[in-house]
């Protein structure tokens, strides 16, 4: 039952993707350039370079070890790179979430004035609590992404939320209730494709990452948040099906 459920989804993902491959690219593209470009004006390409030194030199350290050895200047320049990262990771997270979810809302519709009516819903209604819901989210998960399993357990348990909240007339509190009850119902059709889209993105990104360092530039960076980005996209598109299934049942 398991494998049948996820191999439909799987079709219909594939199918949703391939229909709309434009429409989520440039999606894709456009925050990916607008992500680097806030992250570069923001950190010098000199800090970013000294602070990847740091955690080089310092790799084999513990946390709590790292950050007793460095100095004040170096504890501030990680604190102000973490703060930016954070940032720039949550109006890159509220663009492409906000954005999936729209593209699949706008196909629904039939004319041009039914676009316009949820246009306008997302931007007064859905958009501020869209907003509040993912910085709420962004901060938990890194928090927990500090242990790793804690992190992964609570990004399976809150994957469904930003659905919820999209596409449901409920709080920010009521759609994170909702998403823990359905994922700890539906760990088995859950947790995979969380962990699979984990995996992959980490191996991408240290792949790329090296790059970055044997070849820092601005087209490196983006390449990055590309990946990023369109991985962030399909989990998304694959939430929504997913929970677009177990509504049905």
């Amino acid at each position: 039952m398991v494998i049948n459920t996820l191999r439909s989804i799987h079709f219909n993902v594939i199918n949703f993707i391939r229909n709309q491959f434009y429409n989520i690219m440039m999606l894709v593209l456009v925050v990916s350039i607008l992500n680097t470009l806030i992250s570069y004006i923001l950190i010098s390409f000199n800090e970013k370079l000294l602070l990847s030194n740091i955690i080089i030199e310092h790799s084999n350290l513990s946390l709590h070890q790292f950050i007793q050895q460095l100095s004040l200047e170096q504890q501030y320049l990680l604190l102000k790179v973490s703060i930016i990262n954070t940032i720039t990771n949550l109006i890159n997270n509220i663009f492409i979430i906000s954005g999936i979810l729209t593209i699949i809302k706008i196909l629904k519709c039939n004319s041009k004035e039914q676009i316009k009516k949820i246009l306008f819903s997302l931007l007064i209604k859905k958009l501020p609590k869209l907003i509040v819901l993912i910085f709420l989210l962004t901060i938990i998960i890194q928090f927990g992404l500090l242990l790793i399993i804690p992190g992964i357990i609570l990004m399976i348990v809150l994957s469904f939320s930003p659905i919820i909240l999209f596409t449901n007339k409920i709080s920010i509190s009521k759609s994170i209730y909702n998403s823990i009850i359905i994922s700890i119902n539906n760990f088995k059709l859950v947790y995979p494709i969380i962990i699979l889209w984990f995996v992959i993105k980490i191996i991408l990104l240290m792949m790329i990452t090296r790059l970055v360092f044997i070849t820092p530039s601005l087209a490196t960076n983006i390449i990055l948040n590309i990946i990023n980005n369109l991985l962030l996209s399909i989990l998304i598109i694959y939430i929504f099906r997913l929970y677009l299934f177990l509504n049905k049942q």
